[in-house]
């Protein structure tokens, strides 16, 4: 875990390397945030009577003693479904911040785990990263790689697994005493292209930033996922699982073949426990009943 100076030394560490933090949430969540002022902890929200969306963790956040962490990661986990691989879309939402390393000044300690915090086991101080040196090799690529661009790019599962042991997509959660980091660290906001009965979430999401009056720059994701949309109608109808929409002939080709694929990898899991609930739930529902 790192404190104090070791805070400087990983802002300068990720400066470097021209990385940055990214934070999804859903639509519901969004507009907590801006209410609020910031990037909270669920505690702060919760505390501000601020609605959230449920998520599975939830009550292993709270035990684990991490309910008023505030969460970040190293990578945008919406970029590979969205380049048309087999994955599941970012399970955190459909709305992604990317932020500042300098963010960092604004907590007590920062703690970088190999695991998720939501696990049954999670020990965030015994699990923490203890140097900058193995903070540098969370990533695929020397920080004096010429080629800028690929100087942020994180070390896959299987590539992180020779150097840490049982290690998984790096999560970063931080103390903040004020419950939330200052929306003034965010670069941009990057919107998935979802299109909800006819709702398109980018400008949604630009509703609420002009009735907040923040200053956020907005950008939709310009790739996109060939079987996107219709994948949203699906959903737009309920939760599903993956393994329903495999064996569904009204469903096209290509996303029955995905799904197969997504579940062969062993992750359907993460589509049907998280990315379809929360994305029902946190977006998908408010903008139905007009909350949003």
């Amino acid at each position: 875990m790192f404190q104090g100076e070791e805070i400087q030394k990983l802002v300068e560490l990720l400066k470097e390397r021209d990385a940055y933090l990214y934070h999804a949430c859903q639509l519901l969540d969004f507009k907590s945030y801006l209410n609020v002022g910031g990037i909270p902890s669920r505690s702060h929200l919760e505390s501000n009577s601020q609605p959230y969306t449920p998520f599975k963790t939830d009550q292993n956040d709270r035990a684990n003693d991490d309910w008023d962490k505030v969460f970040a990661n190293l990578s945008d986990f919406g970029f590979t479904f969205a380049g048309g691989y087999d994955a599941v879309p970012n399970i955190y939402g459909p709305i992604l911040f990317q932020i500042k390393p300098e963010v960092f000044y604004e907590a007590t300690d920062v703690a970088i785990c190999l695991r998720s915090a939501g696990r049954n086991d999670f020990d965030r101080e015994r699990e923490a990263l203890k140097s900058i040196s193995e903070v540098d090799r969370l990533f695929k690529h020397p920080v004096d790689e010429p080629d800028k661009s690929k100087r942020s790019y994180v070390k896959t599962r299987k590539e992180l697994e020779k150097d840490f042991t049982n290690a998984s997509a790096p999560e970063i959660s931080c103390t903040v005493e004020s419950g939330k980091f200052s929306l003034e660290y965010v670069k941009l906001v990057r919107v998935e292209p979802y299109i909800i009965q006819g709702h398109h979430l980018e400008v949604k999401v630009k509703e609420i930033i002009s009735k907040s009056g923040e200053n956020l720059r907005v950008y939709k994701r310009t790739k996109s996922s060939p079987y996107t949309n219709e994948l949203l109608k699906i959903l737009e109808s309920g939760v599903k699982l993956l393994q329903d929409i495999s064996e569904n002939s009204n469903v096209s080709e290509e996303l029955r073949d995905w799904a197969k694929r997504v579940i062969n990898r062993g992750i359907a899991s993460q589509f049907n426990e998280s990315f379809a609930p929360y994305l029902y739930n946190g977006t998908i529902l408010p903008i139905i009943q007009g909350k949003l």
